[in-house]
């Protein structure tokens, strides 16, 4: 079965009909079209994420001390300090 017609549809002059009809509300004044606008506090907080997330998770540097001390036998913590850590971790 052979189909006749007239080729491909030109559709360009009707969508941009459309859009000049979306544009213009019913007093002629210029429509505005869908948008998000985000406030400086969103951004910044946006920054900040980007920031941390290019953190590495653990302070290698300072872990990589502790365990030399701790394999050294050089590693001492006053009973006060751990005391105190462990009541603030248990927030007592």
């Amino acid at each position: 079965m052979k189909i006749q017609g007239q080729g491909p549809l030109n559709l360009t002059p009707l969508v941009n009909t459309y859009i000049r009809q979306v544009k213009k509300s019913e007093h002629g004044k210029q429509e505005t079209l869908d948008r998000a606008d985000i406030s400086s506090a969103a951004r910044f907080l946006r920054e900040l994420l980007q920031q941390s997330a290019e953190l590495p998770d653990v302070r290698e540097a300072k872990v990589k001390e502790l365990r030399e001390r701790i394999s050294l036998g050089t590693y001492n913590v006053s009973l006060d300090d751990l005391a105190d850590s462990i009541l603030r971790e248990l927030k007592l």
